[in-house]
């Protein structure tokens, strides 16, 4: 093979493509020279790894494969450039060029968004840290290698003095053979079954040439691919040179294990390694060279088989030896001090863990939790879609529907959206942690989407498979908006996970109008899905509902147009997108009313008018810092009515995740789990702060008792907002603000009562718990230096009081000498203290209630003889 370009001077054709190929190897030496600048940490890469291809090659293909000289120079040239696009200079306008493309962008996107977990503002994407420029750099090279070598052949660079430069600088050669060089150096990266269909066609020999010098261009493909893949030795990886590049991170145990490989041979049809033994501290490594070897068999074996069933000349390697087992691998690539045995943790019955893993161990026994995620799946393709297209912020239509056939009771969910590839429904959609929105075959199919502000609501890769709880029988008819109706797939589950699914073209009434996805479950059981849904239990009856607004308890904040088809295909609108941003405050109240009875039927009741309406007229938008939505709420408290306590709800593409506590309305959230049971909301700490304070002043226009109020101060201290004007402690002269307190003459020593519950002592002896010292009024008879603050809870969070999720907007962390968190009235109490003696809150010392002893007598209850005591108190001191 290495000869071929090597014939007698006075062949003037052999003549042009040696001398061709010798000035295209000069500047790809150059240019792959330039790899380690980039990727430092990279296996060589540079114009001894090419040479060394020629040599693999000639090695897999064995003497029956011979190539004629324009094959030779096409090889060769492909050899040149497969990885030269892995430099920064295989792009003339370097850096700048990469930014400009559109894959930067979204790279640039995906790296911020895992940073910073939000969507990164326009600023932040046009200026990103240098740490994450660099970082994308290093992902787009690698990325954007094989594409960027089929576009070298015809790149032109220029230098400053205006000489111009082409790889292949003879105009004739690259006209006649650089598209197919190119093509054939990208191909190194396709599957195999991708090469028979883009190098089908032998193709002729230029006129120049002799007649029978023929290209094929497949044959060529094969044997880039196979000596580029079994090119594994120490010329990759010199012992020296690693000492010198010190590589990090993954990338050393590449360089250890290579460095000691030595050159394969073939023996018997099978490539041959062997290699100096491996210590113990390199177990890593000679696992790694065992999964590349295997990856070299599994490479070998596919262009065995392409080959075979094209009936084309097969190479003489066929397989890898040792490779099927460790333990005989281990006689070719020895160890010293340990054994390779695969230890690994395998899972027998993958269906049964994934149906586990995704269904009721995961989410529970809640019924709802597939109808969820289905129209979680729908809404986020949905909003791709109009992501990408530039659509309205309400386009874009969900569909529910129910039926029954001769199959049974089912359920089906449809959408408007992108629609899934065949490479999505063989891939992503049935590799279990895999979610599409962040693999490279989305930025690959949807270019700009992440860049453009793309939030996909799944991130987990695994909602699809919760379908299962409700039933093994599921079909998925789905296209891509660009296809045609003809191109519409049906992928079909006939008996759940533990089968083989079928993917077949769709019938001619099953094919999609438009582009989208339709998922239909057939239930196992009865139709008990809907039915709970409908069935809300409060403490007078059960309530039956309407399906949409059993829809609108389980999806109560979409972004898209969500539909009820009825049997006859009437189609009704049960929540229009966006609604709840700007639809009457009462009512989107009342849509959360029957959500928080879907987890408390104790708060399922009717509020009184006066509750409601203030509610409603006081509910406030939270932006994120691109002016987003991320929430509309007010403050919830115990109004003197008593029942209708409403609690807000934390949501995340619209779909309910969690609960709130002392907030009506709606804040957007981020889960914390795959399960989704629990999220903390997105907004930030000053919009949270800025809201609470407008809370705080739009309360206290309202006919409010000050007990009320004082628990609105609570709220709005919580969230860091100012409380100027509201009750926060009561002292011996009745209710104080903030501004009481720093102007009272204090002693030197004041007792905080910092927790709301108080006892009551008799004098028969009998005592009595109070559970709040502002509700039950004991205190109107407190001792002179005693400041009783009433400060209910810690979190804001639902999830946090039952135990089950860290505390929210602030932590218990943060807390004064150990005791008073800062987000609290007590700690502004403090604060306003040190107003008063004139010193700095730093310097007040606090002493512990152990000082004490565990209980405090602090007053006179009303009733008659009774003795108030405290049980959550410090004692406060001015400093000395």
């Amino acid at each position: 093979m290495e000869s071929a370009l090597g014939a007698p001077e006075e062949d003037k054709a052999r003549t042009r493509l040696r001398e061709a190929f010798l000035s295209f190897r000069e500047k790809a030496r150059l240019l792959t020279a330039e790899i380690h600048r980039d990727l430092p940490d990279f296996t060589v890469h540079d114009i001894t790894h090419l040479d060394a291809l020629w040599e693999m090659a000639a090695l897999v293909a064995g003497p029956e494969i011979r190539l004629t000289p324009p094959e030779a120079f096409v090889l060769g040239g492909a050899i040149l450039l497969h990885d030269a696009g892995m430099a920064l200079a295989a792009y003339p306008g370097g850096l700048a060029e990469l930014q400009g493309t559109q894959r930067w962008q979204d790279t640039v996107a995906a790296l911020l968004r895992t940073r910073l977990e939000r969507h990164p503002l326009p600023e932040e994407l046009l200026r990103p840290p240098e740490d994450v420029t660099a970082e994308a750099l290093r992902e787009l090279l690698r990325a954007s290698h094989a594409e960027q070598a089929s576009r070298l052949p015809s790149i032109e660079w220029k230098s400053r003095s205006g000489t111009r430069y082409h790889l292949i600088e003879d105009v004739g050669l690259r006209k006649t053979f650089g598209e197919l060089i190119g093509r054939i150096a990208q191909s190194h990266h396709w599957p195999v079954s991708r090469l028979a269909d883009e190098f089908s066609e032998v193709a002729g020999a230029p006129a120049w040439c002799p007649g029978s010098w023929l290209v094929d261009p497949l044959k060529l493909a094969c044997l880039l691919r196979i000596a580029d893949a079994s090119h594994l030795d120490e010329r990759r990886a010199p012992g020296f040179l690693r000492a010198l590049r010190k590589p990090s991170g993954h990338s050393d145990p590449h360089w250890a294990f290579q460095e000691r490989l030595l050159k394969p041979r073939r023996e018997a049809e099978r490539l041959v390694y062997t290699s100096s033994r491996f210590p113990l501290e390199e177990a890593p490594a000679w696992w790694l060279c065992f999964d590349a070897l295997r990856m070299v068999d599994r490479e070998l074996h596919a262009v065995d088989s392409l080959l075979a069933d094209l009936e084309r000349p097969r190479l003489a390697v066929h397989g890898v030896a040792g490779v099927e087992d460790p333990l005989r691998l281990v006689r070719l690539i020895p160890t010293e001090g340990w054994l390779p045995v695969d230890t690994r943790v395998k899972v027998s019955d993958i269906p049964l863990l994934l149906k586990r893993l995704g269904g009721e161990q995961l989410y529970g026994e809640n019924p709802g939790v597939p109808l969820r995620e289905l129209l979680q799946n729908a809404a986020d393709a949905v909003r791709a879609r109009r992501v990408l297209e530039g659509r309205p912020a309400n386009w874009g239509d969900v569909i529910v529907r129910e039926g029954q056939d001769e199959q049974g009771l089912w359920l089906e969910v449809e959408d408007t959206g992108l629609g899934m590839s065949q490479e999505v429904l063989i891939g992503p959609l049935l590799d279990f942690g895999t979610s599409y929105w962040t693999s490279p075959l989305a930025r690959a199919e949807c270019p700009g989407l992440m860049s453009k502000g793309f939030r996909p609501t799944g991130k987990y890769g695994i909602g699809f498979f919760s379908v299962f709880m409700w039933g093994d029988r599921v079909r998925v008819v789905t296209r891509r908006v660009e296809e045609a109706q003809r191109d519409t797939r049906v992928l079909e589950f006939h008996a759940g996970l533990g089968s083989r699914p079928l993917l077949r073209p769709a019938r001619e009434e099953e094919r999609l109008r438009e582009g989208g996805t339709r998922v239909r479950v057939w239930f196992d059981a009865p139709l008990k899905v809907p039915e709970w849904l409908r069935s809300v239990v409060n403490e007078e009856k059960l309530e039956k509902l309407s399906f949409g607004d059993a829809l609108a308890m389980l999806y109560p904040c979409p972004d898209v147009n969500v539909h009820i088809e009825d049997a006859t295909g009437r189609l009704e609108r049960v929540l229009a997108a966006s609604d709840w941003i700007d639809m009457e405050g009462t009512a989107l109240l009342e849509r959360l009313r029957l959500q928080s009875a879907l987890t408390d039927p104790l708060w399922f009741k009717n509020e009184h008018e006066d509750v409601r309406q203030a509610r409603g007229r006081n509910l406030r938008l939270l932006h994120g810092p691109a002016g987003e939505v991320l929430g509309r709420a007010t403050i919830s408290f115990m109004w003197k009515y008593g029942p209708g306590f409403s609690r807000g709800i934390i949501v995340n593409g619209g779909l309910r995740i969690d609960e709130l506590e002392s907030l009506s309305g709606v804040l957007v959230g981020s889960p914390q789990s795959a399960a989704r049971a629990s999220a903390l909301p997105r907004v930030d700490p000053k919009e949270l702060a800025r809201w609470a304070t407008e809370q705080g002043q739009l309360w206290q226009r309202e006919p409010l008792p000050t007990e009320s109020l004082n628990e609105v101060a609570q709220v709005v201290r919580s969230c860091g907002g100012e409380v100027t004007g509201l009750p926060v402690a009561f002292a011996d002269t009745g209710w104080l603000t903030l501004e009481d307190i720093a102007r009272r003459q204090w002693g030197p020593e004041v007792i905080l009562v910092h927790r709301h519950e108080v006892g009551l002592e008799f004098a028969d002896g009998e005592f009595a718990r109070h559970y709040s010292l502002v509700m039950d009024r004991q205190y109107s008879q407190l001792h002179a230096n005693i400041l009783a603050v009433d400060q209910v809870g810690s979190s804001l969070l639902r999830a946090n009081w039952l135990g089950t999720q860290p505390s929210w907007p602030w932590t218990n962390e943060d807390r004064l000498h150990g005791i008073i968190p800062k987000g609290t009235l007590a700690w502004s109490a403090v604060e306003a203290l040190a107003r008063a003696w004139g010193v700095e809150t730093e310097q007040v010392v606090v002493a512990h209630k152990a000082d004490a002893g565990p209980d405090l007598i602090i007053g006179q209850g009303s009733e008659e003889r009774g003795t108030l005591k405290a049980f959550d108190w410090l004692i406060v001191r001015k400093p000395a």
